[in-house]
């Protein structure tokens, strides 16, 4: 992640700022996984990657497109918590082979998911601090900022 996505993002000093990296969010079974979250009192953007291999039986592109499929499907059927919220998911063009952007207040923090080939990568951006929650505008707009630079950092395939 660039230093200057970084700071507009999570707001805070980057010297100060250091990436928890970790296996990630998204668990998807035989899958190589990583992940990186960085956290400051206001802000907290996690991105998370599983690259799922062929094994003897399927391809690794098809498993990750079944997984996709799924985090889409869950992400498309949640529910808001309350009627006055109002609920996003759109399809996004430009990461990747698939992706989707969602955000329901209170259920699911500004999201993007993409797949590339047998890559699947999730970033969220949300307020660190539910009771001061972030408008669906900026964490969607968040997510897909660093879910851009994920994607322009992949090799080319």
């Amino acid at each position: 992640m660039s230093e200057r996505t970084l700071h507009r993002l999570v707001n805070e000093d980057l010297d100060s700022l250091d990436p928890d990296e970790g296996e990630g969010g998204l668990a998807v079974g035989g899958a190589h996984r990583r992940g990186c979250s960085w956290t400051t009192m206001e802000r907290e953007l996690k991105v998370s990657a599983a690259e799922i291999p062929t094994t003897g039986l399927f391809d690794g592109t098809w498993l990750a497109t079944r997984e996709y499929t799924i985090l889409h499907a869950d992400a498309r059927a949640e529910e808001t918590l309350s009627v006055h919220d109002k609920k996003y998911f759109r399809a996004v063009t430009g990461l990747g082979d698939q992706a989707f952007a969602a955000h329901v207040p209170g259920v699911i923090p500004g999201t993007v998911v993409f797949r590339d080939g047998g890559l699947l990568v999730q970033v969220a951006y949300e307020a660190a601090d539910e009771r001061k929650p972030l408008s669906r505008e900026h964490a969607v707009r968040g997510a897909y900022a660093a879910a851009t630079e994920v994607a322009q950092a992949l090799p080319a395939g």
